[in-house]
């Protein structure tokens, strides 16, 4: 990922909204598989532009993808799913040693959630404290504060920034690059240890960001 290089260039706005669509992307990469669906829609457009800065390589989309869509669905089931050993995408298991689905963690991220004030229901299909849900909430987030900046509202604008700062540093920054190394060392395919490894980056990115917004 090569964030650092181009962000400069960017706008605040435009930083805000290249950061809420790396976390919508993210999201989608570690909530399912790639299915010919996503391939079609990365083939032009933001996301495509997306996946370029994430050094993410995807085929272009046909017929002659299947095996590959195949394989990829074998891989995402491996690592995330099972049967059998997986690494499992929430904060409880990954945190801490002997860590359980439903953990402590997972209380601490659904009350945070509702102590934010905001109106953010993670999917019925997760708990809260799952990869996809915090990414989401992250994104959520952001996407508040950019609506806020552009309403002249720098009161809201603040408030969003804090909780990202608190959010994040008290769940995301535990427990993500952990996870990520785990993900790395386990996948089988290029294309998975990619995404840990610019998921990784993008943790270290974001702390960085977040510590400065936060002088």
């Amino acid at each position: 990922m090569d964030a650092k290089a181009s962000t400069p260039a960017l706008s605040y706005y435009q930083q805000i909204e290249s950061l809420v669509g790396l976390y919508r992307l993210l999201r989608r990469l570690f909530d399912r598989e790639i299915d010919a669906d996503f391939l079609a829609q990365a083939d032009n457009g933001d996301l495509k532009d997306a996946l370029a800065l994430c050094n993410l390589k995807l085929p272009h989309p046909g017929s002659e993808c299947q095996p590959w869509l195949d394989q990829m669905a074998t891989e995402f089931a491996y690592l995330f799913i099972g049967p059998g050993a997986h690494l499992s995408p929430h904060e409880s298991v990954q945190a801490v040693a002997g860590g359980l689905l439903n953990g402590p963690q997972t209380v601490a991220v659904r009350r945070f959630i509702l102590l934010s004030g905001f109106d953010f229901k993670t999917d019925n299909r997760r708990y809260p404290d799952h990869l996809c849900s915090e990414l989401e909430f992250m994104e959520c987030l952001l996407a508040h504060e950019l609506n806020a900046l552009l309403k002249g509202n720098q009161e809201e604008a603040a408030k969003s920034q804090m909780l990202q700062q608190e959010f994040f540093r008290l769940h995301l920054s535990t427990w993500l690059k952990k996870f990520c190394d785990k993900v790395y060392a386990r996948a089988n395919l290029d294309f998975y240890k990619q995404l840990a490894l610019t998921t990784a980056e993008f943790t270290a990115i974001e702390s960085e960001r977040l510590a400065m917004s936060n002088r």
